[in-house]
């Protein structure tokens, strides 16, 4: 989950970077011109863009935390609860295959398939799957 929101992270500030430049050299380029007009007026929505993208950052690392605070509670509760590692998943095999022949039957099944492989993911640590496939309804 961490590893998601660092590459959200980065997304963002590449996607503003890219946004701010074009303001910037655009800004210029009217100052050059003998517009200065216009450069103001980039330069002014430029700022504006920073400001969005610092309070952007700002919510996705006050986002993070809180999600992560959550899965780590959560993690906590179940193992005080004496659940085991995977209990989660085999709860979640056992409802899949208990819909065989409904309608959506095929979708649990690679919901339960991408679950399985993203907690096979050495790279990517995935304690609570089903948390990743919340969006998905």
């Amino acid at each position: 989950v961490a590893a998601g929101f660092d590459i959200a992270s980065h997304s963002v500030a590449t996607g503003f970077g890219f946004g701010r430049k074009i303001l910037t050299v655009s800004g210029d380029s009217a100052d050059d011109f003998g517009v200065p007009v216009i450069g103001t007026t980039l330069r002014t929505i430029d700022g504006v863009v920073e400001f969005a993208q610092e309070c952007t950052t700002l919510g996705m690392g006050i986002s993070k935390e809180l999600t992560l605070s959550s899965l780590e509670a959560t993690d906590s509760l179940l193992h005080e609860t004496g659940a085991t590692p995977g209990e989660t998943m085999r709860i979640l095999e056992k409802y899949v295959e208990s819909q065989r022949g409904m309608e959506g039957h095929e979708v649990k099944e690679a919901m339960l398939g991408v679950a399985k492989l993203l907690g096979k993911l050495e790279a990517i640590e995935v304690t609570q799957p089903l948390m990743l496939m919340s969006g998905a309804r």
